[in-house]
């Protein structure tokens, strides 16, 4: 109701309560992080977890923290927990697919992204899945898959590209273009999106463009995708 001075009297009562219970403990933990308190939300977080080893809801927020932070390690322990205790899990399958797509584990990753869809169809989990089919080759299922994507999110980058290297694996270079650019007005410093360009300049003969763009973009391979820096 934007009554903050009783909102904050009313938090300070409850956090100073002891055995709260885990959902309370949940909920101030969200309070904790729309407030951008990381450390308050993980140590309610950790109470939650130490009463209930199993929480879904706390583990899947945990994940979120370091993934954040980017503390790799601790996040792939809370990430293991997370899809242990709720195999079906669509965001702990959907990030567990992106790790194992890094390590090249394209297989695992299929199968992680997959079963992440089986639970709720998103934009960011119909793309990934899609890039790699792209990757595999196999276009006929990958085509339909981001479009699904983009019909549900047309802001999101890197849909388009995907779509457009579909597209340039097909010969259509025009519609290619266009969509490629679409992604770039949304992306425009994105080295992927760049690495899609010299992609796109390669197949309609513009040799020299593609030539120029590639040697800047190795200058900064660290930031692109083992694919792209091989292509």
């Amino acid at each position: 109701q934007g009554d903050a001075k009783q909102a904050d009297e009313a938090l300070g009562k409850l956090q100073g309560m002891r055995n709260l219970p885990p959902q309370l403990r949940l909920a101030l933990a969200q309070v904790a992080l729309s407030r951008k308190d990381t450390e308050g939300a993980r140590r309610l977080l950790e109470d939650v977890l130490r009463a209930q080893p199993g929480h879904v809801a706390a583990l899947e927020l945990m994940v979120r923290i370091q993934q954040a932070g980017g503390d790799r390690e601790v996040m792939e322990n809370y990430l293991s927990r997370l899809i242990t205790a709720d195999p079906g899990h669509a965001y702990g399958n959907f990030l567990l697919g992106t790790l194992q797509f890094l390590r090249e584990q394209y297989a695992l990753a299929e199968s992680s992204y997959r079963a992440s869809l089986t639970t709720r169809r998103t934009p960011d989990t119909l793309n990934a899945l899609s890039y790699l089919l792209l990757l595999r080759g196999q276009l006929d299922e990958a085509e339909p898959l981001v479009r699904e994507a983009l019909k549900d999110d047309d802001g999101l980058a890197v849909a388009w590209d995907t779509l457009a290297n579909i597209l340039i694996k097909r010969g259509q270079l025009t519609e290619a273009e266009e969509t490629l650019q679409k992604a770039v007005v949304l992306q425009p410093h994105d080295p992927s999106i760049k690495a899609s360009q010299v992609r796109l300049y390669d197949a309609q003969g513009r040799g020299a463009e593609a030539v120029k763009l590639a040697d800047e973009l190795l200058l900064k391979s660290a930031e692109l995708s083992p694919s792209d820096v091989q292509q």
